[in-house]
């Protein structure tokens, strides 16, 4: 008599496919069940082949091939990893996500969008005369006019889902008017971030073009070739470490730029009271300060 069938294998979960795999244990020894040369263990050798051969199309890890990565008007937090190898990006939590983001492949490109039911905001005004109200969704910005009379405002802001994805490395990515928490890995790719509030982890970069609108912070891990930094409002940019042959930084406002390591040329320009450290310029650089901002430039 044969054993049991619980008793000779054990039953796993494939996770890139939704069948069943069967693996006799370790020291059994396979016995046909049928006649010939078919046998439980050949069939499920066959199972698990063909689970393999299948494609890795599994639900939350949908795969989009694109040579770059383009966000706009995301406000959100989002965690984008470096994968070496990948074949394009991946989006990991598409489920818990999917109803708040559209992704559109253009011309090699994945744009990747807040949805409109991400963005419309709800706007309440209660006053006793007359009010006009302007709305921008999509930055979660109201503006409101009272002739002459008290007015009370409140917005209630649908939180957008988390977002995940990975990347190839040497990936080149753009972000747009963007807002929350973004952690994103060492690319060594060119990289434009411009942030309108919150808070941004980018690991090394190149060609950089990193902005900020407002009040958000951008802290990078190392930028190589150019750097361009602009800040309106009262951000803060830090860049631990750099080797740069061109750094430019524009401040208008409050904002404060820190800069590590070394770059061949800069140029600095701060309108109000924002703050320029950088770590070592080798030529002589281009100062221009309209009011009583303070710019501290090693080597000068």
């Amino acid at each position: 008599m044969f054993a049991k069938p619980q008793e000779r294998f054990k039953m796993t979960h494939a996770p890139a496919c939704d069948q069943k795999k069967y693996r006799p244990d370790q020291g059994q020894t396979e016995r046909p069940l049928f006649r010939g040369k078919t046998s439980l263990a050949g069939l499920a050798g066959w199972l698990f082949i063909s689970c393999l051969a299948a494609p890795q199309a599994h639900a939350g890890n949908k795969l989009f091939s694109a040579k770059s990565l383009e966000f706009e008007g995301v406000a959100a937090k989002v965690t984008i990893t470096v994968e070496e190898g990948l074949a394009g990006v991946q989006w990991i939590n598409e489920d818990a996500a999917k109803k708040a983001y559209r992704f559109d492949v253009v011309k090699g490109v994945l744009m990747v969008t807040p949805t409109h039911s991400a963005t419309n905001d709800h706007v309440s005004v209660v006053t006793e005369g007359g009010v006009s109200v302007t709305q921008s969704g999509s930055n979660n910005t109201v503006s409101v006019n009272v002739g002459g009379n008290d007015a009370s405002v409140h917005v209630t802001s649908r939180q957008m889902p988390p977002l995940e994805l990975r990347i190839p490395g040497h990936f080149p990515m753009k972000a747009k008017g963007v807002s929350g928490l973004w952690t994103v890995g060492n690319t060594g790719a060119p990289m434009e971030f411009s942030l309108n509030s919150g808070d941004a982890h980018i690991g090394n970069v190149t060609r950089a073009k990193l902005e900020i609108q407002g009040s958000g912070t951008i802290h990078t891990t190392r930028v190589d070739e150019s750097l361009v930094a602009t800040i309106s409002g009262s951000g803060e940019l830090d860049v631990k470490t750099s080797r740069l042959d061109s750094l430019d930084i524009s401040i208008e406002g409050a904002g404060s730029v820190h800069v590590g390591g070394e770059s061949r040329t800069a140029r600095v320009t701060v309108q109000g009271t924002g703050d320029v450290d950088v770590e070592r310029v080798k030529e002589r650089p281009q100062v221009t300060v309209d009011g009583v901002g303070s710019v501290n430039i090693g080597g000068w």
